[in-house]
């Protein structure tokens, strides 16, 4: 607090700082509409208003929580809540929905650090360039291998359905795994809202 007090605001060039505010809010915003998305491919009664609400809901608790898990987990004890059917494919919608950030993200870094730059001659640069790399290739052929029809059809998942306990749970993931392969259009339209996003998120840091 001692510090935002004695900040000289004379400094500040306010229209950098609401251009700033606007594409960060705007990146926001996004990451609710890719979320939007995704719960509704999957056939729930969810309109975008509920997604802004539930989203700055768990915005909030973002800075509450230990990290954005904070927030994530009370979006989905909330989406739980409003949902009368398929609950625990609605609460896996907000962990998918983390995973597809993430993989965005991924892509992002492994892009960037193909930018020269003076950090290219640091010894921790090959090592962050390297995880952004082998991140992003890991993360693309497993949404390739999760989109083929071959993989909930496989003998070793459906085994798993019969399983005591467990076995419910597995076949909903199955079946709304199926759901997303007839809507691949869609999973890939989250993931260029998501690189949208990050753009958006990069750009405002920037201009602030």
């Amino acid at each position: 607090w001692s510090d935002f007090t004695a900040y000289d605001w004379r400094d500040v060039r306010w229209r950098y700082f609401a251009a700033a505010l606007l594409t960060c809010s705007g990146a926001m915003l996004l990451t609710f509409v890719r979320w939007f998305v995704l719960v509704w491919a999957q056939g729930f009664p969810f309109r975008l208003h509920d997604a802004l609400r539930l989203g700055f809901i768990g915005y909030v608790f973002n800075f509450l929580g230990p990290g954005s898990v904070g927030g994530d987990l009370v979006k989905a004890v909330l989406i739980v809540r409003e949902q009368q059917s398929r609950r625990m494919i609605a609460a896996a919608t907000v962990v998918i929905d983390r995973i597809v950030g993430l993989l965005a993200l991924l892509i992002i870094g492994a892009l960037a650090v193909l930018v020269p730059t003076r950090l290219s001659l640091d010894p921790a640069f090959a090592a962050g360039k390297a995880v952004f790399w082998i991140g992003s290739a890991v993360g693309l052929v497993a949404l390739a291998v999760t989109m083929h029809p071959a993989l909930p059809r496989s003998r070793w998942l459906n085994r798993l359905v019969h399983w005591p306990v467990v076995g419910r749970p597995i076949g909903e993931l199955i079946n709304a795994l199926l759901i997303y392969q007839t809507r691949r259009r869609i999973v890939l339209f989250t993931i260029v809202l998501s690189l949208i996003s990050h753009l958006g998120l990069l750009v405002g840091f920037y201009l602030g």
